[in-house]
């Protein structure tokens, strides 16, 4: 008996040392809803028709608002037509030590994600981009201990809406246009007309799409400096092709990020399934 009780001592141990990863799942902001039910809601907030307040290219006021340095910094970037400096805020975890602190804007989403169509970051018209957090832990012998988390980049948020990233890394944003052959791909990605092939279209970005070497996914790593590639498809709001880098990650979680607008597609209609 005594040689079981160290045996089994020594299983939880061994147990309680084990690394532990996982993605905290994203819940509806207030006034939002969930990615694919609900989608004919009659509450949804997408059939309001007014849109959300649409923003000044870079924000000087407010939560949200970037310091004069770096508009000074994107001053040539930003005499470009269709660009902008954006702060994105992360989206918390429940009782994560890591959540951000700082004062948020009062508008639903509190600045985790940003529509390029409506130049907006409010949640609920048809967002683009979220900044979220993977919360880690250790396991110890005394318990878990919480690892500064990963920050991710994600696209798709409701009905049958979906989305793809792509991370070029460390090149030059100002540079890229839709003309660019790593470009290519997304700029000819055939928007889905029927639900039932968008939902699947969901699923299979979702986990990844391989195409010439380029890795597309609904939800990447945030990398510091790396420029990404985003084509977003909002049913009956947008369709946009983006490039975006992203210029820092402040010690708050926040993170500022310079995008370019590609392409901007006719608004995409979906045939319901029936």
């Amino acid at each position: 008996m005594r040689l079981l009780s160290s045996l089994f001592v020594a299983a939880i141990f061994m147990l309680g040392t084990m690394s532990i990863a996982y993605g905290q799942e994203a819940t509806p902001p207030p006034g939002g809803y969930d990615h694919l039910p609900g989608l004919d809601d009659s509450s949804n907030s997408r059939s309001n028709p007014s849109a959300p307040a649409r923003e000044p290219r870079v924000v000087d006021k407010g939560p949200l608002a970037l310091p004069d340095q770096d508009r000074s910094d994107y001053a040539d970037f930003l005499a470009q037509p269709n660009t902008g400096l954006i702060r994105l805020l992360p989206r918390n975890s429940p009782g994560s030590a890591f959540n951000y602190t700082g004062e948020r804007p009062l508008i639903h989403g509190d600045g985790a994600y940003y529509s390029f169509h409506y130049r907006a970051h409010e949640y609920g018209y048809g967002s683009d981009l979220e900044l979220s957090m993977t919360q880690e832990f250790n396991g110890t012998s005394k318990g878990l201990i919480e690892l500064p988390p990963h920050r991710n980049f994600s696209v798709g948020f409701a009905g049958a809406d979906f989305g793809m990233l792509a991370n070029l890394g460390d090149v030059s944003l100002t540079d890229l246009t839709a003309a660019d052959p790593r470009v290519a791909y997304l700029l000819s990605y055939e928007t889905p007309r029927a639900e039932s092939e968008a939902r699947p279209e969901y699923q299979r970005f979702g986990r990844g799409v391989t195409a010439d070497g380029q890795t597309y996914k609904q939800t990447l790593p945030l990398q510091s400096q790396a420029t990404y590639l985003l084509r977003s498809i909002n049913y009956d709001v947008s369709d946009v092709l983006v490039g975006f880098h992203v210029v820092r990650e402040e010690s708050d979680g926040s993170v500022i990020v310079a995008w370019k607008l590609l392409k901007s597609y006719p608004t995409p209609q979906l045939a319901r399934d029936k």
